[in-house]
């Protein structure tokens, strides 16, 4: 038979054995997710244009409109084309913008796409010649102070746990960070990746996870 002392020994070392399985395993696949949110919606062209779960225009950049004569897109307006292809649903506007060429215009040329677009107020088709690009790094700096922020949380309850395994608050302080950070960086950027499963899929699990683990931590 095992003495209590032995037993009490093995629980401890499992415990810590787990909980620094848990500090290497999360950190990394938290961090592999958040940089391919960050760097995956960095390289998405920005064409001007939002519309969300419809293909109903929301707000329209009027610094994307290549010639201030063109037909203007309003809100309201539907869109029906993009780039000569037929839009049909929001996810095959996000994937055609996905896989608009990002052209080196060094040599002076923009890189420019043809909307289509239906305005319901007076029943009329119209078209407009956008100017379209990688996302600016001044549109991303929000998001690289969110994922400082967040990788410190991790960070810091990571440390905590390693050193203290077998506190039940290190480990719940730590898997909070976790859930956290994959929910606020997936949450910021949930319409550039809403085509990508694998991204939406973690994003929506910690979305989910978050509201229960907060409410666990804090218990």
């Amino acid at each position: 038979m095992f003495s209590p002392k032995f037993v009490v020994w093995a629980f401890l070392r499992e415990a810590k054995v787990h909980n620094r399985t848990l500090v290497l395993t999360g950190s990394f696949l938290a961090m592999v997710f958040s940089f391919a949110v960050v760097f995956y919606s960095w390289s998405f062209p920005e064409i001007g244009v939002r519309a969300v779960f419809s293909l109903d225009i929301q707000y329209f950049q009027k610094e994307n409109l290549l010639n201030s004569d063109q037909e203007l897109p309003l809100t309201g307006d539907k869109i029906t084309a993009l780039d000569g292809n037929t839009i049909y649903s929001w996810p095959q506007f996000l994937r055609t913008v996905q896989q608009l060429p990002i052209r080196n215009s060094a040599d002076g040329v923009p890189n420019t796409v043809r909307l289509g677009f239906y305005r319901p107020s007076d029943q009329t088709n119209h078209e407009s010649l956008l100017l379209y690009g990688q996302t600016s790094l001044e549109n991303m700096i929000p998001s690289f102070l969110w994922l400082v922020l967040k990788m410190a949380m991790v960070f810091a309850g990571g440390l905590i746990l390693w050193w203290k395994p077998t506190e039940d608050s290190a480990r719940q302080f730590f898997i909070l960070g976790l859930v956290s950070l994959v929910a606020y960086m997936g949450g910021y950027h949930w319409w550039r990746i809403a085509t990508q499963p694998m991204l939406i899929f973690c994003f929506q699990a910690g979305a989910i996870f978050l509201p229960a683990v907060s409410l666990h931590f804090f218990m």
